[in-house]
């Protein structure tokens, strides 16, 4: 790692500072993240910065040098660990809200980002609960806790009351409130509507509900009626005031008022706009609600547009047709791609092979003119294929079917948190959202995991034996295998936040929160600091 040296006793012959050493380091694979020159000047009595680090430790084609005391010479690596709030607790849950739950001797406790103790370790279980933040079970209190913070910067605990789901109905507002024997219905003045004895209850529009009890579910109107048979499950949503049942496995078809349209019998049933896609084996057909068949086609696949007009797709085949909510076949010259419809553009295909993006009608939106293109990906951007130079290339565009500036690749992933994943050459690489680098582009596996973390893994080739098997038919032989196994976690700013051979299966996932990161040393956790924006 170190490839010279060179010593400048002249430079500094007469003074009062130590002799100093020249070190050139190779720059991929750094190892220098702190240094202190405990008898130089000022200048250089300072550690360095996190970002001048990271500048450092990102250098990818030059070679640079560190000035090191020859007398005293502490520093850390790049991949090593700078603690915060220092690795101390057996257990740790994320920042939520301003504070972090911490387990010591079995006991939880709260800190605050400083690592001071706002609730020392008293409390046998924590948890957290959405839109509310932490609860705690207290052995003297009956009932669950909140962790509140008061206008007077003070934190206290407070009884939990699960505020009851409401929903607008026709005949006013619905309430879901919970007994002990069960769920109920009430309306405002708290009367119950139904009696406590569903496990859950779920509301699905148009004054419905559906009330789930003894492993059986059954529709309820606004006024707590049940008003259809029992099934194994209701499925919403509803479409074309119509919802799918099963019952012992086998797909039927209710109307709103919860009366049986199909009886439960179908192997396959799918709401095909004003129709239904159902079979009692193989793929499916178009059929009217009185079982009256529309067309002859088969396919295995409905993917339904926001104006009712839906796609049939043959997988096997690759043939699909796009119909409109009566059942007239609007299109059957297009191809339709194997994603979703996404910001209401779906991959189409002419008859020519070329591909784009047509709307719920089957008018051309981006113009066909690519190899192949994708379903678009939650943050607007979808993967189109071009052919140049003897091979195929891939690019994204947004919706509008603009091309997007980004570095090449095979593969791309988008995760909802702001990270891409792009495999290159048989390479990988984290980015985030404007496609700046979160890790090299590395032959060795690299996961995002989410909430700010991924994995790093090393990707080694071994020597497999395969034995013979009668049974299965296989024969013997050797062969060449390549094994993978996780080296360490990180958050997305490059800290290492754990290493493999620190983490437990028992252990949560590493999360950064609050610009806080979950880091755990020598089987003892705490937090890192990270440049990751607040979320």
């Amino acid at each position: 790692m170190v490839l010279s040296l060179q010593l400048f006793s002249n430079f500094f012959r007469g003074s009062s500072l130590p002799l100093i050493g020249v070190f050139q380091i190779e720059p991929m694979n750094p190892s220098l993240h702190k240094i202190t020159f405990t008898s130089l000047s000022s200048f250089f009595n300072r550690p360095l910065s996190k970002q001048q680090t990271r500048a450092a430790c990102s250098l990818r084609h030059f070679q640079y040098y560190i000035l090191l005391s020859m007398f005293q010479f502490p520093f850390l690596s790049c991949n090593s660990q700078k603690f915060h709030i220092e690795p101390q607790y057996d257990a740790v849950m994320p920042f939520l809200n301003g504070i972090a739950a911490v387990k010591q001797q079995n006991l939880w406790g709260f800190i605050d980002p400083s690592g001071k103790w706002i609730f020392s370790p008293k409390f046998a279980s924590v948890q957290m609960i959405a839109d509310a933040g932490y609860a705690v079970e207290d052995p003297g209190v009956e009932t669950l806790q909140i962790a509140i913070h008061t206008s007077n910067d003070q934190w206290i605990l407070a009884p939990y009351t699960p505020e009851s789901a409401k929903f607008p109905t026709s005949s006013g507002m619905r309430f879901l409130v919970q007994f002990d024997d069960g769920y109920a219905i009430a309306d405002n003045n708290s009367k119950k509507l139904t009696d406590a004895v569903y496990d859950t209850i779920t509301y699905i529009g148009r004054d419905l509900f559906i009330g789930y009890r003894n492993y059986k579910s059954e529709l309820l109107n606004s006024n707590g009626k049940i008003i259809s048979n029992q099934y194994t499950e209701i499925l919403p949503p509803i479409l074309f005031d119509r919802i799918k049942c099963i019952d012992d496995h086998h797909y039927g078809l209710l109307s709103v008022e919860g009366k049986e349209i199909i009886a439960p019998d179908m192997t396959i049933l799918e709401i095909a706009g004003q129709n239904v896609a159902c079979t009692k084996g193989g793929n499916l057909k178009l059929y009217t609600d009185q079982l009256e068949l529309l067309s002859d086609f088969e396919f295995d696949r409905v993917l339904p547009f926001e104006n009712g007009n839906w796609i049939a797709r043959n997988t096997d085949s690759g043939e699909s047709k796009l119909f409109s909510p009566s059942g007239k076949l609007v299109s059957d010259k297009l191809s339709f791609g194997y994603g979703d419809i996404m910001f209401g553009l779906m991959p189409a295909g002419n008859q020519n092979g070329l591909w784009g993006y047509v709307n719920c009608d089957g008018k051309e939106v981006i113009p066909l003119q690519f190899k192949y293109a994708e379903s678009f990906m939650s943050n607007g951007k979808a993967v189109i294929w071009k052919e140049g130079q003897g091979r195929t290339n891939y690019f994204l565009v947004d919706t509008s079917g603009r091309e997007i500036s980004s570095p090449p690749f095979d593969k791309i992933e988008w995760h909802p948190d702001g990270v891409y994943s792009l495999e290159y050459d048989n390479r990988n690489q984290l980015l985030d959202e404007d496609f700046n680098p979160i890790t090299k582009l590395s032959g060795n596996p690299v996961q995002y995991i989410g909430d700010g973390v991924y994995i790093k893994f090393k990707a080694s080739r071994s020597t497999k034996l395969q034995k013979p098997n009668f049974y299965t038919g296989e024969k013997f032989k050797i062969y060449r295998s390549w094994d993978v196994e996780p080296v360490s976690f990180h958050s997305v700013d490059g800290s290492l936040l754990l290493k493999a051979e620190d983490f437990d299966e028992s252990d949560p996932k590493p999360s950064v929160s609050e610009g806080l990161a979950m880091a755990k040393k020598r089987g003892k956790w705490g937090f890192i600091k990270t440049s990751r924006p607040k979320n």
